[in-house]
């Protein structure tokens, strides 16, 4: 769902990849925009207080830090979505795939699974790939 006050895309950010969805923008206020992202591209909103809750655990859990970006290929990536499937934010059995400048066409699969949750990153920063 797009609003008037959503994000707007970077001029070098593709509108759509082909088979996959529309490119969403998130918010990376407060380095979150990998858990924003997450939320939008499974069909879910990225509440603040859902967002906020989600970046508590890997903090408990020693696995990042407040003022980082969360790494999605390390410790803080898997114990995120971990986390996110125990809590029901996302279903264990969707793959993960993430479109980057260096791979349009090719996605790096991060997870194994049906209905991929597709996520667009560059310029260290997460967007949503809706399916349209």
């Amino acid at each position: 769902m797009e609003t008037s006050d959503a994000p707007k895309l970077p001029a070098d950010v593709p509108q759509r990849i082909h088979g996959a969805g529309r490119i969403q923008d998130v918010s990376g206020e407060g380095m979150n925009c990998l858990i924003r992202s997450l939320l939008v591209a499974s069909g879910r909103e990225a509440e603040d207080s859902v967002v906020s809750a989600l970046r508590k655990y890997p903090l408990s859990q020693g696995v990042a830090d407040q003022a980082d970006m969360l790494d999605l290929a390390g410790d803080a990536g898997a114990v995120l979505i971990s986390f996110m499937q125990v809590q029901g934010h996302l279903e264990a059995n969707r793959g993960l795939v993430v479109y980057t400048p260096a791979t349009p066409n090719q996605p790096l699969r991060i997870l194994d699974g049906a209905n991929p949750i597709c996520l667009w990153l560059s310029d260290n920063h997460f967007c949503a790939i809706v399916h349209e």
